[in-house]
């Protein structure tokens, strides 16, 4: 009776990988991969989207917006990355470490597409921005990892 219910079993699983013709409009994560004559047609899923953010601030010491080297990390940035993702994999805002470094990364159900990712910064108290506050990606299907710098200094007002 056991072997008798593991063959059903197996002959259910089989069966459902099967590809019938109510099967041919397929969800936009899926694709049918050609087969040969005689062949049964089989699925290949696509891996779902994930982006990579790789964000640094430095302290802009000569203010003019470009990170020389020799200027240090700067700790305490909070960096927020908006765009069509469906789930943060990071923390957002992401803080700056002592190297002044930040990594958010998200994840998204299925293939990536175009789109356009804002990633926003907020300086620490008493420091104000050298470089843009904020940078627009836009970002083709490929495009997984990204980078950016931020400049900031002394707000001395």
């Amino acid at each position: 009776m056991k072997i008798k219910t593991s063959l059903l079993l197996l002959l259910f699983l089989v069966s459902a990988c099967v590809s019938t013709d109510k099967d041919k409009t397929m969800p936009s994560s899926q694709q049918e991969v050609p087969s040969s004559p005689g062949e049964t047609p089989s699925l290949q899923v696509l891996a779902d989207c994930f982006l990579t953010f790789d964000l640094s601030a430095w302290h802009d010491l000569d203010s003019n917006g470009e990170w020389n080297g020799k200027e240090p990390p700067l700790e305490g940035v909070a960096f927020r990355v908006n765009g069509p993702f469906a789930s943060m994999l990071t923390a957002n805002p992401c803080l700056s470490d002592q190297q002044g470094a930040c990594q958010i990364r998200t994840w998204a159900p299925g293939a990536c597409m175009a789109a356009d990712f804002a990633v926003k910064v907020d300086p620490p108290e008493s420091f104000v921005s050298t470089t843009p506050s904020e940078i627009i990606f836009s970002l083709a299907p490929t495009d997984f990892q990204q980078s950016s710098q931020f400049g900031f200094v002394v707000d001395n007002d």
